[in-house]
């Protein structure tokens, strides 16, 4: 009885009675028939019934007791809960209001029942475990709370702790913690996005509209033969971070408009054994309660079905196969799986099969185009200044995501504002259109988002954060030779990409000066010479410093490790080395022969050498624009590509200092 879970019921009090008077009659019947026996043969008849009855009551009194550890120990233990009550109801929280005033509806559906229960059971729970709530000082409970409890229906089950609000959105009605673990960690939405609030992505939404059709029109397909359980299986989006597959698939379920269960693929790892199993059933079973179907997104799935090899690990195995056995048979019961990943490699063979996650759709980042309508997107509300040109923005954000673009936006919205809360300083937004949309440019010509902001939250996006570091006059003049031996280099090459912005600001972690350079015109291909001069302008500030000061500084270790990046892949990726070709295209470097490895290490620094040499060549045949543009570079710290532009074409040489 101590061990079992303690619920006063009219069956819990039979059982303590009925154990009571048989311990009593163990102890007083052998007593009695000794008593009897003797009695003729002593003539104590009457002293043997005085015995009797003294032993008979001794016996209740004794089993009473017994019975009595069990319920002292749980009154001690209630007890020791109860110090905690100290929080008045007007300190304590809405949902926990909510949760007594259920709980009290519950213990009054109890007391009507028979159930010896009273209004301090409002405090605990049946499984003698302390809520929250149980801080709660009882005579705080307001008197209405009581009076509702009494006058409306009480459910049939009381409110356990886990019916209280979730973050998880875990399904309710679990009595425990470790019941909890088992269930599975989903969040259950509307989604509100639709396929034209998604720039670019054209590919990506054909297909997927192709899906979203036949969501919504299943009978229409039924009539051409496709029958249920046989149309789209499981969508694959691949892509890398920030590309907009979470949002795509929000984009389905709000263009279908069937229920949306999103979860993480690590959400079922777990060291208990059977948990993530456990929770890959409760995830499929809560979606096919809804007959209309349900789409479930797993995010990040190569957590939860990474290949099956290499180091063992059986509980996510099971986990996998239990998964893949879902798989097979949601379909049937109109629930669609998506999944997201930008490790591709690393998922299971049996995952992308057919009947399974068979359609593969590639998220890619958004060329020009693509940029140009995330930016109409995400600027929606946002006073942008006249002179700001959108198209000129997406040939700037060359390899930005949509998540990128609309952290900068946000950014320089940010910005802007800061910088109109300094002009007008005593000036404040009223109180009831605080949360109201912005208001378009003309309604207030200084609420703008200039060019300006918007440009230097571009540039920190390329090259972090200014940090105001103090240097000395001759490390920042080395500074300025190294940078500007980047972008003279850059410059005069004539496969380079051109110079956008210099600047001898620290940014970031390491940068003491950055030199930011973006292509004309997106190219998927580069040729050898291309990469020469890519080598030759991250080797271009080595060879500045060089030339004007005559000695070595580490301020190139960023430039090498991405110059050595390069070369490695021309000669092991690219083939681009006669000697070598391509032996070890597509192979690990690890795997190749001692004598291989030697000879790559030596192509790459015949590579590394040879953008050297075409780097000093240009820097020492334009040594007077070197000069001229470091001495710029000391007095404003940072150019951008117009003054560049104009520094470089001036040819009047100062005297070489």
């Amino acid at each position: 009885a101590v061990a079992a879970d303690f619920t006063p019921s009219r069956g819990w009090s039979l059982l303590r009675r009925t154990s009571s008077w048989l311990s009593a009659a163990a102890l007083s019947v052998p007593a009695a028939a000794h008593a009897a026996a003797a009695a003729p043969a002593s003539g104590a008849f009457p002293f043997a019934w005085v015995a009797l009855v003294s032993i008979m009551f001794g016996g209740l009194f004794f089993s009473r007791w017994l019975e009595g550890s069990y319920t002292v120990q749980h009154y001690l233990q209630r007890r020791q809960w109860q110090t905690l009550t100290h929080i008045r109801w007007s300190e304590a929280k809405q949902e926990d209001r909510d949760y007594v005033a259920q709980r009290a509806k519950w213990i009054v559906a109890q007391n009507r029942a028979g159930r010896a229960n009273t209004w301090k059971e409002v405090f605990t729970t049946t499984r003698r475990e302390p809520v929250d709530v149980g801080r709660l000082k009882p005579q705080s409970i307001p008197q209405s709370v009581r009076d509702a409890a009494e006058r409306q229906p009480a459910p049939e089950e009381g409110p356990r702790q886990s019916d209280r609000p979730a973050q998880s959105g875990a399904p309710k009605g679990q009595d425990s913690e470790l019941a909890q673990l088992g269930k599975a960690r989903y969040t259950r939405v509307v989604p509100k996005a639709r396929f034209s609030d998604i720039g670019g992505l054209a590919d990506a939404k054909e297909a997927l509209e192709n899906l979203v059709d036949y969501l919504k029109n299943k009978p229409v397909y039924r009539e051409f033969g496709i029958k249920d359980g046989e149309g789209p299986k499981g969508t694959l989006l691949m892509g890398p971070p920030g590309t907009g597959k979470t949002l795509i698939a929000q984009a389905v379920a709000g263009e279908s408009g069937l229920p949306f269960y999103s979860v993480s693929g690590s959400d079922f790892s777990e060291m208990l054994v059977g948990v993530g199993t456990s929770r890959i059933h409760d995830l499929f079973a809560q979606a096919r309660t809804h007959p209309e179907g349900a789409i479930i997104f797993i995010d990040e799935i190569d957590g939860l079905a990474a290949s099956r090899g290499g180091i063992a690990n059986h509980e996510d195995d099971k986990t996998l196969n239990a998964f893949l056995a879902e798989l097979d048979g949601a379909i049937k019961d109109g629930v669609h799986v998506i999944g997201a990943t930008n490790l591709v490699e690393k998922l299971d063979k049996a995952l992308l099969r057919g009947g399974r996650l068979e359609n593969h759709i590639p998220i890619k980042a958004p060329d020009v185009k693509g940029r140009e309508a995330i930016f109409r997107i995400r600027t929606r509300g946002v006073p942008l200044a006249p002179d700001v040109d959108l198209g000129d923005l997406a040939r700037k954000t060359y390899t930005m995501t949509g998540a990128d673009i609309k952290h900068l936006v946000n950014e320089a919205a940010m910005r802007a504002a800061r910088r109109w809360r300094q002009e007008h300083p005593g000036a404040s937004a009223p109180r009831d259109t605080i949360a109201s949309p912005a208001l378009p440019a003309a309604a207030d010509p200084t609420k703008i988002v200039s060019l300006a902001e918007l440009n230097r939250a571009i540039e920190e996006q390329y090259l972090g954060k200014q940090v105001r570091t103090e240097m000395l006059d001759s490390e920042k003049r080395v500074v300025a030779y190294h940078e500007a031996g980047h972008a003279l280099v850059s410059h005069f090459l004539p496969h380079a990409d051109p110079v956008t912005t210099v600047t001898i600001v620290p940014h970031g972690l390491n940068a003491l000066g950055v030199t930011l350079m973006l292509p004309e015109k997106e190219q998927q291909l580069r040729s050898r010479e291309q990469l020469i001069d890519r080598l030759a302008v991250a080797m271009g500030g080595r060879a500045g410093e060089e030339l004007m000061t005559g000695q070595k500084f580490n301020g190139i270790a960023g430039d090498s490790l991405g110059a050595t990046a390069i070369a490695r892949d021309m000669v092991m990726r690219f083939g681009m080395d006669e000697e070598i070709g391509y032996v070890l295209h597509g192979q690990d470097y690890a795997s190749a022969s001692e004598k291989t490895k030697s000879l790559v290490d030596a192509k790459v620094k015949q590579l590394l050498d040879e953008g050297m040499a075409h780097a000093r060549a240009v820097l020492e045949k334009h040594r007077d624009i070197l000069i001229r543009f470091s001495d710029e570079l000391m007095r404003l710290e940072t150019i951008h590509s117009e003054d560049f532009q104009r520094i470089v074409a001036l040819r009047k040489a100062r005297p070489a200092q």
